[in-house]
């Protein structure tokens, strides 16, 4: 077999490949509620900025993974922490934008960062400085949901409301 020939086999498996992953975001990127009506639905946008609400955001939560399980311990908090607070920030727009069902679980997601982080900081090699910093951030962005808590119908607020309440139980030993 030639190299042309090579070559033209591995850029079709290539496009292939990236069709079949295409066709994948598609199918997933509507979020059902449990009566299989959307609830919320992805959309292709150009900006300088992938949101939850985007068709390639689970691309990007992937890179985030691989990110945070590439990183030392105590880098592991801090990406942690600038992920919630990402996820608190896009939250803010969705719900500003009227897709409650996807602020909340972009904010879900968000409180689910600040509870790893502040369970890793009590493990990890940090000074007492930087577990106090862990613990005040963890502590402003509950403070900040809280608020975007009441924003949100009483079902959801409930939601959001149980999750502070975690999160606050989980960062206590870090102060």
């Amino acid at each position: 077999m030639t190299k042309l020939q090579r070559f033209g086999i591995s850029l079709f498996a290539l496009t292939f490949g990236c069709f079949i992953l295409g066709i994948s975001l598609i199918m997933t990127s509507q979020v059902l509620s449990s009566g299989n009506q959307p609830m919320s639905s992805r959309k292709f946008y150009f900006a300088s900025e992938v949101k939850p609400d985007h068709v390639l955001y689970p691309l990007f939560m992937t890179f985030d993974r691989i990110r945070l399980e590439t990183a030392s311990p105590e880098e592991h908090v801090l990406l942690e922490l600038v992920y919630a607070q990402r996820r608190f920030e896009h939250g803010l727009e969705l719900l500003e934008s009227g897709d409650e069902p996807l602020a909340v679980t972009t904010f879900s997601k968000a409180q689910k960062y600040l509870i790893s982080a502040a369970q890793r900081a009590q493990s990890a090699d940090l000074s007492d400085t930087q577990r106090a910093k862990v613990y005040e951030v963890v502590m402003t962005q509950s403070n900040q949901l809280e608020q975007a808590a009441q924003a949100c119908s009483d079902t959801n607020a409930t939601v959001l409301n149980r999750l502070i309440d975690e999160t606050r139980l989980v960062a206590r030993p870090l102060h």
